[in-house]
């Protein structure tokens, strides 16, 4: 009985190699992602305390002027839909010093071109087409609201600051 059990595993061992298939299939995995649309903003000071602004005698800084360069901002996005927008937003807080009676002026922001960073930026929109990612340079000038009238309290510690929001539509 034993002899007749091994020839029958035997016999089904070879008759199962004779009629193998002949295509084996085997597969792999693809392993993907798609990052987060994530967004960064950064600002670069371009003014230091060591350089101030003159406000009396600075041409630039007066209402109307060319404006002083204060600094930039820079926003980079990737993976973002077609269509996506994002707002820019400038809050200011007026010019004000601890030494000088309680003096503060307000001043206006205004942006200058920074050469080639500014595809898919116009009239403080950033808009996103097919490729999905952006990085836009944009400088900041600032001029005053109104002229320091004459006989102002002289100080050498006004400061102010500009609040640079980027808010997606």
């Amino acid at each position: 009985m034993k002899k007749v059990l091994v020839v029958l595993v035997i016999l089904t061992v070879v008759v199962t190699g004779v009629f193998a298939e002949e295509n084996l299939t085997r597969s792999l995995s693809v392993f993907g992602k798609i990052d987060v649309g994530d967004a960064y903003l950064a600002v670069s000071q371009s003014s230091v305390e060591a350089e101030k602004i003159d406000l009396v005698n600075d041409p630039d800084v007066q209402p109307g002027g060319d404006g002083v360069r204060v600094g930039s901002w820079i926003f980079t996005a990737q993976n973002q839909a077609p269509g996506t927008e994002y707002t820019v937003d400038y809050d200011t807080v007026a010019l004000s010093s601890s030494t000088a009676n309680g003096s503060s002026y307000a001043f206006t922001v205004s942006e200058v071109v920074d050469l080639e960073n500014t595809v898919g930026y116009s009239n403080g929109v950033v808009s996103f087409d097919d490729n999905g990612a952006r990085n836009i340079t944009q400088g900041l000038l600032v001029n005053l609201v109104t002229a320091i009238p004459a006989g102002a309290t002289p100080a050498n510690d006004f400061v102010g600051t500009i609040t640079i929001t980027l808010t997606k539509n």
